[in-house]
C-alpha cells in the first residue's frame, strides 16, 4: 500500500546568544525546535473492536513541531542582594496531534487537527534580608490563540485539543525562606487566573465541552 511508503525528514535544535554587558546586566537570546514525531500506533494500528468500529492508525499523520523564541534580560541588584529578571517569548505549534482527531462513522483515527500560537512575559524578583531570610516574587502573562477547526464556541467536534481557555492567562508566584545551618523552611504561594476544562459529553465519544473553572 503507496500510503505506508512514507518518509519523514525534519530537523531540531537548540540555541543560545549571551551577552554579559555590563557588570550587573546579562542578555540572553533563546530559540529552540522540537519534534513529536508520530509513534508506531499512530501510523499503522488496525484494532476492530466490533464490525465496523475501528481504532486505527493513519500513516499520513504528520510530525507536530514546537518553536519557541525567546529574548530575556537578567540584571543583579546589589541593595536587596538580588537579581531581577525578565523574558519575553513567542511560541509556536503546527500540525497538533489528536486521538481521537478524525471520526468516520464508529471508527476512530489520530489526525493532525491544527495549529496553536502563544506570547507572553516573564517577572521575577528575588532578593535576600540579612543572612537568613530570602524572598521572591514572580509573574507571567501569557496569551494563546488557537487555529483548530474542531473548536466551535464552548464546544469541541472529534478532538480533545483546545490550549486557549485550559490554559490561564496570569501566573503568580510567592516565596518566603529562612535559613539557619542545617535548618530551612520555606513558605510558598501560587496563584492562577480562571480557566475552562476540556469534558467529555455524556452519551458521545466524538464531542467535548468547555466547563469553567474559577
Amino acid at each position: 500500500d503507496d500510503d505506508y511508503d512514507q518518509t519523514l525528514t525534519e530537523y531540531s535544535y537548540n540555541s543560545g546568544l549571551v551577552w554579559q554587558a555590563t557588570d550587573y546586566d546579562t542578555l540572553r537570546l533563546n530559540t529552540a525546535r522540537g519534534l513529536e514525531v508520530p509513534s508506531l500506533l499512530a501510523f499503522g494500528i488496525d484494532n476492530t473492536l466490533a464490525p465496523g468500529l475501528v481504532f486505527g492508525g493513519d500513516p499520513r499523520v504528520q510530525t507536530s513541531i514546537f518553536t519557541n523564541y525567546e529574548l530575556a534580560w537578567d540584571h543583579s541588584i546589589q541593595v536587596i542582594n538580588g537579581l531581577f529578571r525578565s523574558a519575553i517569548f513567542y511560541n509556536t505549534s503546527t500540525d497538533l496531534k489528536s486521538v481521537p482527531g478524525r471520526i468516520d462513522g464508529l471508527s476512530v483515527y489520530p489526525d493532525n487537527v491544527g495549529d496553536s500560537k502563544s506570547h507572553g512575559i516573564e517577572l521575577s524578583l528575588e532578593g535576600k534580608i540579612g543572612e537568613h531570610i530570602d524572598w521572591g516574587i514572580g509573574y507571567m502573562y501569557q496569551n494563546i490563540d488557537d487555529d483548530i477547526p474542531s473548536i466551535s464556541g464552548t464546544v469541541l467536534t472529534g478532538s480533545p485539543k483546545e490550549f486557549d481557555r485550559s490554559n490561564p492567562d496570569h501566573h503568580i508566584n510567592l516565596k518566603l525562606g529562612y535559613k539557619n545551618g542545617p535548618w530551612e523552611l520555606d513558605g510558598l504561594a501560587y496563584y492562577v487566573s480562571g480557566t475552562d476544562q476540556v469534558s467529555g459529553i455524556d452519551g458521545s465519544y466524538t464531542a467535548y465541552t468547555l466547563e469553567d473553572i474559577d
